[in-house]
């Protein structure tokens, strides 16, 4: 929270509603936490990182079938 987005409890409009005001209030932190947001994307979503981790899930689910 304040890093890449705001996070406000479940169910509360007028949480959501303060924090969507604070984002058109002060547009410099509202792109600051849309880039930081867009790096974790690109370092947790990658193709290539994706695809491995999806590779190395099908192997153990595959070795533990195998042991049964």
């Amino acid at each position: 929270p304040g890093e890449t987005g705001l996070l406000v409890p479940p169910g509360d409009h007028q949480a959501m509603a303060r924090a969507i005001l604070s984002l058109l209030e002060n547009e410099e932190a509202a792109f600051k936490l849309a880039e930081r947001g867009y790096q974790r994307f690109l370092e947790r979503f990658d193709a290539s990182k994706v695809t491995l981790d999806l590779q190395e899930s099908y192997e153990q689910i595959i070795r533990a079938v195998n042991r049964v």
